[in-house]
């Protein structure tokens, strides 16, 4: 069995609220071995483009990510290809699925309307993230139980030192992995 490394939910200085450069997160990243990697930032896939331009000389994979703000609450889309401009949470997550991308719940207990967002169109929950109290991830846990739903972890890492607060490690069969698309789909969602 081989071990997978991701850094999630990482913003760039695309966003409004962080100051991390691109080059810096992918630095700490080949420094650490982590071989995936997902940047979020809030509605922008400026900076997608750019960190997997460095990325791939690097040998580090990046999976095209936002994490959307919605009428209900943030919604991260992993595998995203086309920004969505609506802020309904339904479409967002829709949009995102037809895709063929990933639908992420990130910090369930912070700044969400749950009643509002279908978990049926939810693929993972964020169980826990650093920004949000013990109490709040343990009720993430809880949520993640009672829908059935996979779970990962997140930096939300605004701050060049906050990258290492989350890592998600995957396990997987083989010798060899190839790092395309749909083996890390099924990796990410395969796995706790």
């Amino acid at each position: 069995m081989k071990k997978l490394k991701l850094l999630y939910h990482v913003h760039t200085n695309a966003s409004y609220d962080s100051l991390n450069r691109v080059s810096r997160i992918l630095g700490f990243c080949k420094k650490n071995n982590i071989e995936l990697l997902a940047i979020c930032d809030h509605d922008s896939i400026k900076n997608n483009k750019k960190a997997n331009s460095i990325a791939n000389k690097m040998g580090i994979k990046t999976i095209p990510s936002i994490e959307y703000s919605s009428n209900a609450g943030d919604i991260i889309g992993l595998f995203v290809k086309n920004k969505i401009s609506s802020n309904n949470c339904v479409e967002i997550l829709r949009s995102i699925k037809s895709q063929g991308g990933i639908t992420v719940l990130p910090h369930p207990y912070k700044g969400h309307s749950l009643e509002k967002i279908p978990m049926d169109l939810v693929d993972l929950i964020e169980i826990f993230n650093p920004r949000c109290n013990k109490k709040d991830n343990e009720l993430a846990v809880k949520l993640s139980k009672k829908y059935q739903k996979n779970t990962i972890v997140g930096a939300d890492a605004h701050l060049h030192n906050e990258l290492k607060l989350a890592i998600n490690y995957f396990d997987y069969d083989g010798d060899h992995i190839e790092l395309n698309d749909n083996e890390i789909k099924k990796i990410i969602l395969n796995n706790r």
